[in-house]
């Protein structure tokens, strides 16, 4: 949040998971949300996104989580460009890690 406001960007939130937890941690004076810094969800798709920072849910992969369909572009709310930067950050999951042959 802190790094969105000194680069003059809003935040949007985008999956269940991700506004659930952004609301219970506001909540719980765990995140300060300065007035004004958030775009709401609905409003995304219209933002300019160079003033824009988007956090996203995306529940392991699964097909129809958040992430997953900005993946592959089937979002209604969110394109990525070439010019985007994109962080992701999960821990493995076992039962998920590919196996290597050999």
């Amino acid at each position: 949040m802190d790094i969105a406001a000194a680069a003059g960007r809003k935040v949007g939130f985008i999956g269940r998971s991700m506004v659930d937890n952004i609301e219970i941690a506001h909540g719980m004076n765990r995140l300060n949300i300065p007035d004004g810094l958030v775009v709401r969800t609905q409003d995304i798709a219209t933002f300019p996104a160079d003033k824009l920072v988007v956090l996203v849910a995306g529940s392991q992969a699964e097909p129809m989580s958040s992430l997953s369909r900005i993946a592959v572009d089937t979002h209604r709310l969110l394109t990525l460009n070439e010019r985007d930067t994109v962080i992701l950050s999960a821990r493995i999951i076992p039962e998920t890690k590919k196996q290597s042959s050999g």
